[in-house]
């Protein structure tokens, strides 16, 4: 999928992405998001043996991928 160009609405019809009709496409996106922020959440959330524990280190992550993530989501609940 990303090779075709990724998530961006020009895709959504697009026939090219293998086994992926336009309703599940969008049930992709939300599902590829939803899954995105629950591991985000868990990483700062948890602290236990298995479970990734954000750091400072990982500042870049998250103000370039998690927070406009977030942002974006949000935006589309609320603007709906």
């Amino acid at each position: 999928m990303m090779s075709e160009g990724g998530f961006i609405a020009a895709n959504k019809s697009n026939t090219r992405i293998k086994g992926i009709s336009e309703n599940n496409y969008d049930d992709l996106v939300i599902n590829f998001s939803a899954y995105c922020i629950y591991r985000v959440r868990c990483c700062t959330a948890h602290n236990r043996i298995g479970e990734y524990v954000m750091s400072n280190d990982d500042e870049g992550f998250v103000v370039e991928f998690a927070e406009p993530l977030l942002r974006e989501v949000l935006c589309q609940i609320f603007t709906e």
